[in-house]
């Protein structure tokens, strides 16, 4: 057994417990060369992404016809990630998508807990004949597939694939590989700020780092690569904050105008709802976004300490995510849309208490 500490931390080797089966089945399915499709959910964000290049990339090494496909486009943010050009997009590569799915042995759904979060990829994996992995790091899974590694008390998929990755063979894990890991803890993570990261995610960062990744390239190409029009919606954002009566909640708000105002691009508002946290008596933050062409009014929300967001969009907003950071939609106008979540969080006043 490895010397590293992380294999004397009593949380890894409950991991390696939980997940033996797990480690078994895969093990033996992949022991002759597949073909291998790795799906993560719509919208892809740094941990559906990084998870599932590396994973690819991690595959073909051993010998697999691997190959990424997404429901939709991915945040220009993440385009500069290693192995992203060989990634297939759904909207623009259809005929390739479906015949890759069609013909898969082997479909890994990452980062998503019910194939509802494929979009239109979720009837293509139902009719597939491929055996189905799940890895992901979400509440209250789905059992839709063969072998399921699932634990929400993991700070990231990325962390659980780097894990999986160790015990297979952590010598294939090289810069590109670990870039992709370090990018999908580190957003994932809010920079390694979230409850959810522990001892262990900081000694994976650790190891990656290890692998030569640059770490301040990294940060700047997430975090400080921005137009001058994502900036400006930031303010419009910013320029709509309000708090909810007494209680320790605040939320923004953009329409579809303000989007198309200011050339809006995929992923140009991410992070825009962990601003109302910086207040320092903020617990609890909600970022409203208008999505005309579905007609529904997108919702962040991100909590500080003790609230659930995760109950609170499930319950009201058909959403759900993680106890501190979840989404949901409401299917109506912008005005309605926080008039009904005003009442909602009115009717929980007591929790803030």
């Amino acid at each position: 057994m490895s010397k590293d500490p992380v294999y004397k931390n009593l949380d890894f080797f409950i991991f390696v417990l939980m997940t033996n089966e797990f480690i078994k089945g895969v093990k033996q399915l992949l022991d002759t060369p597949r073909r291998i499709v790795l799906i993560p959910h719509f919208n892809p964000d740094g941990d559906a992404m990084g998870s599932s290049i590396a994973l690819q990339m991690y595959f073909t090494k051993l010998g697999h016809d691997a190959v990424v496909v997404v429901p939709n486009d991915c945040p220009e943010i993440l385009l500069w990630m290693p192995g992203m050009k060989n990634v297939l997009n759904y909207y623009h590569h259809g005929h390739q998508v479906i015949h890759r799915i069609i013909h898969a042995d082997v479909i890994i759904a990452l980062d998503l807990n019910t194939l509802e979060r494929t979009e239109k990829l979720a009837p293509l994996i139902q009719r597939s004949k491929a055996k189905i992995i799940m890895i992901d790091h979400h509440n209250d899974p789905e059992n839709f597939a063969d072998w399921t590694y699932s634990n929400p008390n993991e700070s990231s998929t990325c962390e659980m694939v780097y894990k999986l990755m160790e015990i297979i063979d952590k010598k294939l894990i090289d810069q590109d590989i670990a870039t992709c890991l370090y990018t999908g803890i580190l957003t994932d993570t809010g920079s390694f700020a979230y409850s959810s990261t522990s001892a262990n995610t900081h000694f994976i960062a650790h190891k990656l780092l290890g692998s030569g990744i640059n770490i301040g390239e990294i940060h700047q190409k997430i975090y400080n690569q921005h137009t001058l029009g994502r900036v400006q919606l930031l303010g419009k954002a910013l320029s709509t904050l309000h708090r909810v009566n007494n209680l320790p909640v605040v939320y923004i708000h953009l329409t579809q105008n303000d989007l198309n105002a200011f050339g809006y691009k995929k992923g140009d508002t991410n992070g825009f709802v962990n601003y109302g946290l910086t207040i320092e008596d903020v617990e609890l933050s909600v970022f409203f976004i208008e999505d005309a062409k579905s007609k529904k009014i997108k919702i962040s929300f991100r909590s500080k300490n003790y609230f659930s967001t995760q109950d609170f969009a499930s319950k009201n907003f058909n959403g759900g995510g993680h106890f501190h950071a979840s989404g949901g939609y409401f299917e109506g106008t912008m005005e309605n849309a926080i008039t009904y979540f005003e009442k909602c969080i009115g009717q929980n006043a007591s929790e803030f208490s």
